[in-house]
């Protein structure tokens, strides 16, 4: 889960310790536009691959899509919010009560 905000970047990297490579890296542009939807620019590499996408969600939209070169070789789903409505607080009390649950602290 990101949480980013609207004409800023999100760049997101996951690195191995001491490894010069990143597994992958993503980079989200989202803007706000028009009737409560949103652009969004997304980046995605991975050591073998790349892909890129622009589209349009509104909130509470989820999506997938492919951005590889071949299908099932890079897929991506998105699910876009706007922060502090009641679905987003509904996903984070959710999200909570799952990561309670696999501590067993229920």
């Amino acid at each position: 889960k990101l949480v980013g905000e609207t004409g800023k970047p999100i760049r997101v990297e996951r690195r191995q310790p001491g490894s010069n490579q990143a597994d992958y890296q993503l980079l989200l542009r989202p803007s706000a536009e028009a009737a409560g939807a949103y652009g969004l620019s997304l980046d995605v590499s991975l050591p073998q691959t790349k892909g890129h996408t622009e589209l349009h969600l509104l909130h509470g939209e989820e999506r997938k899509f492919e951005l590889g070169p071949k299908p099932g070789e890079l897929e991506v789903t998105l699910l876009l919010m706007k922060v502090d409505s009641p679905e987003f607080r509904a996903l984070m009390t959710l999200a909570e009560h799952d990561v309670k649950e696999s501590r067993g602290a229920i």
